[in-house]
């Protein structure tokens, strides 16, 4: 296997590739068709279109299906509350590009409102929330609004009987994000959460190593994002609670998406002296999951003098993928459409390039909406759903506390009513 870990990281032509097999396994042809089976446009006949180590990550890995599962039905219609740069940047391009079907929108300031409205095509402006959930032809609402509103949404929403997307996080408290889950269970609506880090395909694709036993089992994973932030959104400003809540939040739950409830975290936090707010803007976890598996997620929105980087690293006792997160900035280094794979199942000295080409913005706000399409047809629960995402903001009270006691924190102490 000398040659193949050789070639792994090479972009050699074709021919050599094919001698190569031929004299390693005399199996060039079935190769190269499994190859270009698995990567249509790999293998052109004359010469790779990709490198070596992508044809042979296509030609010898399992397929890895990282997209997500879509409705049979996209044409349910949806109307949106809130028109920021969340909205514009990030869920009406994720929507173009999956087909929905947004009919309207609302935004406490009208103008822009009508910007999105024009820009994307969305047939109605709403006055007022009163309109939009009165709008009978609409069945999902995806609210895109700050956290302390949302409750009072979902209740007219659940109560005109239509489907909800919120916004993370579902509420700063696990009292009100509690509230909001009964509300929807009681009026027998559907209820998720759009924490859309878990349905991006670089965790997706994680997730499926993992599923696959191409990684063993879990050991040590580490998020570490070293970014310069200014958390700048007037409603952010007197926030005592802000890096966690706002933006950690997507890897611890993330975690929990594929390895389920840590059995204690301990957390730290900090920020830069000349700081103008109060809340944290960076901060160190430390999360211990059953069977002996670590994970670290260190965030910094601190980062003014040097590159900033978004990484990740899972490692298993049979393989690592190591990888770079897609920022909504898109300013941080590295190439977030590539995996490095190494799997003791396939040779664990050659590190494969997996080709995910799909960012997480806007792509990854294709999942939560399709989940949530998908459990109305169903009649199932969306992923993560409101329920499951509980957790996630009990994990959140569990490093505040942490950091609030400087000691460890039992996960089921928060996370019990």
């Amino acid at each position: 296997m000398t040659a193949l870990r050789r070639l792994a990281g090479s972009d050699m032509g074709a021919t050599a590739y094919e001698d190569w097999i031929e004299r390693g396994s005399g199996k060039a042809p079935e190769i190269l068709a499994k190859a270009a089976a698995a990567r249509p446009g790999v293998h052109n006949g004359s010469g790779f279109l990709l490198p070596v180590s992508e044809c042979l990550m296509a030609a010898v890995l399992p397929e890895i299906n990282y997209l997500p599962e879509m409705p049979a039905d996209s044409s349910r219609r949806i109307a949106i509350a809130g028109a920021g740069a969340i909205v514009t940047g990030a869920h009406l391009p994720a929507y173009a590009l999956a087909g929905f079907n947004v009919a309207g929108i609302w935004n406490r300031t009208r103008a822009r409102a009508e910007a999105a409205a024009q820009r994307f095509g969305i047939e109605r402006v709403y006055e007022n929330v009163d309109q939009l959930v009165a709008d009978d032809s609409v069945e999902i609402v995806d609210i895109a609004l700050i956290p302390d509103v949302q409750l009072e949404i979902v209740q007219a929403a659940a109560a005109a009987g239509k489907h909800i997307l919120c916004q993370k996080p579902l509420h700063e408290h696990l009292a009100p994000a509690r509230a909001i889950v009964e509300c929807c269970q009681a009026a027998g609506v559907k209820l998720n959460v759009n924490q859309q880090l878990r349905h991006d395909a670089r965790m997706r694709s994680v997730a499926a190593l993992f599923d696959k036993d191409l990684l063993g089992r879990p050991t040590r994973t580490m998020f570490d994002t070293n970014i310069d932030l200014d958390y700048d959104f007037p409603w952010l400003a007197g926030q005592q609670e802000l890096e966690i809540m706002y933006h950690s939040i997507h890897y611890l739950d993330t975690l929990r998406s594929i390895f389920g409830n840590p059995h204690r975290v301990y957390c730290t936090t900090g920020c830069l002296p000349d700081q103008q707010g109060r809340g944290e803007t960076r901060s160190t976890t430390v999360l211990d999951f059953p069977g002996g598996h670590t994970a670290l997620v260190f965030a910094s929105s601190n980062n003014r003098h040097d590159t900033q980087y978004a990484r990740f690293r899972f490692e298993g006792s049979g393989g690592t993928v190591i990888g770079d997160n897609h920022l909504f900035s898109g300013s941080a280094a590295g190439d977030p459409t590539r995996l490095m794979v190494r799997s003791d199942k396939i040779d664990p000295e050659v590190e494969f390039v997996m080709r995910v080409p799909e960012l997480r913005v806007p792509h990854s706000f294709v999942g939560p909406m399709a989940s949530l399409m998908k459990a109305i047809e169903d009649d199932c629960e969306p992923d993560p759903g409101g329920l499951d995402n509980l957790d996630t903001i009990a994990l959140v009270r569990a490093c505040y506390r942490s950091a609030e006691i400087g000691q460890a924190v039992e996960f089921e102490s928060v996370a019990t009513p």
